[in-house]
Order: structure tokens, then C-alpha cells, then sequence
């Protein structure tokens, strides 16, 4: 089955029902198969041929989710550009984004994306799917360079299947994600609502997503912690909680209490915190109330997917002791693409996630943090997450990221980024990481407006030590 097929099977049965909706924008289910349609005919009039990897240099969500799903059904590869010397057959790519230097490149105006441009000439037979590869993610690359995983229409329709099982959507869905199409999670999410035949709504910019939830009465609203953050800092008094919200899964990072607290008064009561990686897909989920002061609880464990936490030698510890957590399962992969990233992460059947953890004896998933994080003072070593959660639960916090940065000697101290609101004062800050952290209290604040994320709503660390001053890191 090609991947694409999901939303043809609608056009057919529900042709009139309403696809992908916003602010001047409504498509019907018919009107975006055919727009998909429309979009791989000019690839194959282009020369893009089955099997070919084709990088997409385009920025907004209904043309990337366009030019993938189009791309899908006549058999090529989609994997998002990140600079013009990726590896690549074919770029598509917008006037803003440039051309490729490796790769001939079809020029993609906005115009392509529009109902106007749909053409009813004919569909375009898809191709057959299965096991062929349909789109190459990139991973987050909190640490450093992403790495990529090749997912097939089969492997895709497999990890949508176990969302399904894992997670009812209000029915009928009007979803809205705050996670871009382009990544794994946001394509997962918006094939997951095109598949049950609801509604997207266009992701607006911050600073509209309130009214965007009022006016399209979203009931399912999927977002990171990083932006969940800042929407509640932003909103007036008195705006929220929004009634037409019946799900809001949060995913990415770390939910901590205040944060959910505050969402669960101004946003939604109906929070679900969703726990999962690029590599595995989903692999745990709950309802925030079964969890909530449980610190690091990120859900329990979703059938199909086996979880095991273990030590430097991958040998599984005791149920409730922290450790290396490892997957497997259907939708895990098996492998990196192209042969990115590190072959340790993939090891006997299973992938090491490089997150520390352990299962309690409920089954509830806790996460301790990353093994590749953690940061290390003088032999101590902690995880960011620890020293994130201290900060935002200080007076005038909004939102905080912890990171590493080297010194003049080569010797590692304690950085972190905040985004200061109402009630910040700074030396009272300081003092009480001082008092509280140690020789973990930060050595360097970046107060900034906003925390740097990736499409996937994790903190790039490595971006955050490069905005350290050369002063600071001259000094011991």
C-alpha cells in the first residue's frame, strides 16, 4: 500500500469533507488528493523517477506536506535539505531557500500549492509502496549532528497503526500541531488525522495560536514543552482554558510540574504527555493526572514496542533501577540510512536510545535523562533536565535550558539559557542556585526571548554553547 492511498481512500468515500483548513485556505479531501496529484505529475514531468532521493527546500506546512505526500505516491524519496550540499538526486526548493550545489533543482513557487493549480485531468497511478523507502527523517540532533532514518510506506502506516491503538482522537478530529509536518512526530500526527478522515488546521504563529484554537474549535492540539512555555507566558488574563480542547498531547521534553499545572488551568485539563524518538516511533503514553508528581514519568509502556533498561555492559538491572533504556519492536528501526550516525545505537535487534531510565513496577515509564548530556563537573556528573527543572520552578522563569561549555583549560562548566518573565530578578536567582545546585550552579546566564528548538521542540545544546562569549570561556 503506498502511503498516500490513506487520503485518497477519502477523497473517494468523503470527497467533500473538509482536509486541511486555515486562514485562507480550505481544502476538501478531494481538492488535496488532487493537489497531490497535480504536484507529482510535475515531478514526473521533471524526471523524478522511483527511487530517487528527492531534498526539500520548502518551509511552509501545506506545501511540504504536499510535495512528501506527492512525492509518496510516485515512488520517490523525501528527506528535508539541511544545507545546499546535502546528497540528493532531485531538490525541490523555493526562491527564498536557493538551489542546490550538488543536485539539479525544480524551481517551486508558491503557486504551485494553491487550489487554483489543482488540475482535474486525471490521477496519477501510485506507486505500488510496501517495503520501498518513503521518506528519509532527519533526528533531532540535540547533541550534535542529526543522523537519519529511512522509513518505508509499510513501516509508516505500521507506526500509525500503533498510534491508533495507543491513543483514541475526539471524533470527528480538528487537529492543530504546533510540531511541523516536516519532521517525524508532525508528519506521524497529521498522517494520523488525514487517515481518520479529519481536519488539519494550519499551524499559525505563536502569538495566534489562541485565537486560531478558538476560531477553528480545535479539540486536538499537539505541542512541545518549549511552546507550551511561552503560549501561556503570552496569553491575557482571563484567556483559557479553551473548552473545544478534549486532547492535548504534549511531546518532546520534559513536562515539568508547574509548567503542566499552569497548562492544565489556562490551556486544557486533558493533557496527555506522549514519549517517543525518530528511531522507535511511540513508546509510551498516559493521561498527565495518572502520572503528574512523578518526576521524569513519561507514560506507560505502549503494546508492541518492548522497553528494557540496562547497564554500560547491556545487561537489563532491576525493575525500578535506572539504566541505558533500549527498544524494540515492529516500528522501531533497525538501522541509521546511508550509514549516519553511530552503529553502537543499534545493537542485537535493539536501539539504545541513549536516554537513562527505568520502568517502575506499574509499568510507568521514567525518564532520568540523557546519557550523552549529562553534564560533568569535576567527575559529578548531572543531567540538564535537573538543573532546567530547578530553574523554571524560581520565580520570573518561563522557560530554561542547561548546557555545558568548556573553559579556557578545557575544564566543562555550567551554562544556562532563560526566558525571564514577570518576577525575575537576577541576583536572587543566582543566589539560589548557588545554595541549591552547587557546583552546578550555572557559571553563565544567557537570558534570552526565547529558548532555540528544533522542528521536533528539543533544545540543540550544542547551538546554545556557541553563544557563550569568548570572555566567559576565557575566564576559569
Amino acid at each position: 500500500m503506498n502511503l498516500s492511498d490513506l487520503l485518497r481512500r477519502h477523497a473517494e468515500s468523503t470527497p467533500d469533507a473538509l482536509a486541511y483548513v486555515g486562514d485562507g485556505i480550505a481544502f476538501t479531501y478531494r481538492d488535496l488528493d488532487t493537489l497531490i496529484d497535480t504536484v507529482a505529475q510535475r515531478a514526473l514531468d521533471a524526471s523524478v523517477r522511483p527511487g530517487h532521493r528527492v531534498s526539500l527546500a520548502i518551509r511552509r506546512d501545506l506545501p511540504i506536506l504536499t510535495a512528501i505526500l506527492a512525492l509518496a505516491r510516485i515512488g520517490a524519496v523525501s528527506i528535508n535539505r539541511l544545507d545546499r550540499e546535502d546528497p540528493c538526486d532531485v531538490c525541490m526548493a523555493t526562491p527564498e531557500n536557493g538551489p542546490s550545489t550538488v543536485a539539479r533543482t525544480i524551481d517551486v513557487t508558491e503557486d504551485w500549492f494553491t487550489r487554483a493549480a489543482a488540475s482535474r485531468e486525471g490521477p496519477v497511478t501510485p506507486f505500488a509502496g510496501g517495503d520501498a523507502v518513503c521518506r528519509i527523517f532527519r533526528t533531532s540532533g540535540t547533541t550534535g549532528k542529526p543522523k537519519f532514518v529511512a522509513m518505508t510506506h509499510a513501516s509508516l502506516l505500521q507506526r500509525l497503526a500503533l498510534r491508533a491503538r495507543a491513543s483514541p482522537l475526539p471524533s470527528p478530529v480538528r487537529s492543530l500541531s504546533m510540531v511541523r509536518p516536516g519532521s517525524s512526530y508532525g508528519f506521524q500526527v497529521t498522517m494520523r488525522v488525514l487517515s481518520e478522515g479529519g481536519t488539519v488546521v494550519d499551524a499559525p504563529y505563536l502569538n495566534g495560536l489562541p485565537a486560531a484554537i478558538v476560531r477553528q474549535r480545535v479539540n486536538y492540539l499537539t505541542i512541545s514543552p518549549g511552546i507550551l512555555a511561552p503560549l501561556i507566558a503570552q496569553m491575557q488574563p482571563g484567556e483559557g482554558p479553551f473548552p473545544s480542547l478534549a486532547l492535548v498531547e504534549v511531546s518532546g521534553a520534559r513536562l515539568t510540574a508547574p509548567l503542566a499545572r499552569a497548562a492544565s488551568t489556562r490551556v486544557s485539563p486533558h493533557l496527555v504527555l506522549l514519549y517517543g524518538s525518530t528511531e522507535s516511533g511511540i513508546v509510551a503514553i498516559a493521561p498527565y493526572p495518572e502520572i503528574a508528581g512523578r518526576d521524569g514519568a513519561v507514560g506507560h509502556v505502549v503494546p508492541g514496542v518492548e522497553v528494557e533498561a540496562v547497564d554500560a555492559a547491556g545487561m537489563p538491572v532491576a525493575r525500578g533501577t535506572d539504566g541505558i533504556l533500549r527498544f524494540r519492536g515492529e516500528t522501531v528501526a533497525t538501522e541509521y540510512a546511508d550509514g549516519s550516525g553511530h552503529a553502537k545505537a543499534f545493537r542485537g535487534g535493539w536501539f539504545y536510545s541513549g536516554d537513562m531510565g527505568r520502568i517502575d513496577a506499574d509499568g510507568v515509564l521514567v525518564i532520568a535523562g540523557r546519557t550523552d548530556e549529562r553534564i560533568n563537573i569535576g567527575g559529578e556528573k548531572l543531567a540538564p533536565e535537573v538543573i532546567e527543572q530547578f530553574a523554571v520552578s524560581l520565580p520570573g522563569i518561563v522557560d530554561a535550558a542547561a548546557f555545558a561549555f568548556p573553559s579556557s583549560l578545557g575544564i566543562d562548566r555550567v551554562g544556562i539559557a532563560i526566558v525571564a518573565g514577570p518576577g525575575f530578578e537576577f541576583e536572587p536567582f543566582k543566589e539560589r542556585c548557588n545554595a541549591e545546585l552547587g557546583i552546578f550552579s550555572p557559571a553563565i546566564v544567557l537570558n534570552m526571548a526565547a529558548i532555540p528548538r528544533n522542528e521536533n521542540g528539543k533544545v540543540p545544546r550544542h547551538a546554545l554553547v556557541k553563544l557563550v562569549p569568548a570572555a566567559a570561556q576565557a575566564t576559569d
